[in-house]
């Protein structure tokens, strides 16, 4: 676990609140108008999206557990550290900015809240993006196979595909799912039989 500096705009213990998760959860959401600190999605315009909303620490409990500055309480759970998000960024975000060097962590957790704030709203978005664009190349290939694939034996390389054309072959989303898979094999350079 890396030993990370404490910002310093996280007040000493001295300055904790004490109130119920229910009330923080509350005050969290209406501070941030009811929308996600990162992408600013309105998470109370719905009931669904309302249930999927998440507090967040700004600067990862790990920071206060690793640190061996006294007076910190160990979980983060400070007013001006919470925010509220959706799950999608929540997990996008992780526990950013330690999954950085260390260098880069420790610039990163001495910057001041508002520009702090600003880096983690970038990266959070930035590897929504990636993210979302990784799913919707692998759902351009979900369910297009073939029905065996021929390899060799001594590495298990690809030689040839078979593909079994019956009836489900005349439809017209199974016609355009053989055309990608026709492209690919033909751009790998491998035959489909």
């Amino acid at each position: 676990m890396k030993t990370c500096p404490i910002p310093s705009w996280i007040p000493h213990k001295s300055a904790t609140d004490c109130e119920g998760l229910l009330k923080r959860f509350e005050r969290t959401m209406m501070d941030g108008e009811g929308k996600c600190i990162y992408c600013e999605l309105d998470l109370v315009s719905s009931t669904e999206l309302l249930l999927s909303s998440e507090l967040d620490h700004l600067v990862p409990k790990e920071v206060f557990r690793s640190t061996p500055e006294s007076g910190y309480t160990k979980n983060g759970d400070y007013r001006i550290n919470l925010v509220f998000c959706c799950g999608p960024c929540n997990d996008a975000k992780a526990n950013w900015p330690l999954s950085l060097p260390d260098a880069e962590a420790q610039k990163i957790l001495a910057l001041s809240r508002a520009n702090y704030l600003e880096a983690a709203r970038k990266y959070t978005v930035t590897r929504r993006r990636s993210e979302e664009k990784r799913v919707a190349r692998l759902m351009a290939i979900n369910r297009k196979h073939v029905d065996f694939l021929l390899v060799r034996s001594n590495d298990l390389a690809p030689v040839a595909g078979i593909e079994l054309d019956d009836s489900s072959h005349e439809e017209e989303d199974r016609q355009q799912r053989d055309v990608f898979v026709d492209e690919a094999f033909a751009s790998a350079g491998l035959p489909l039989l």
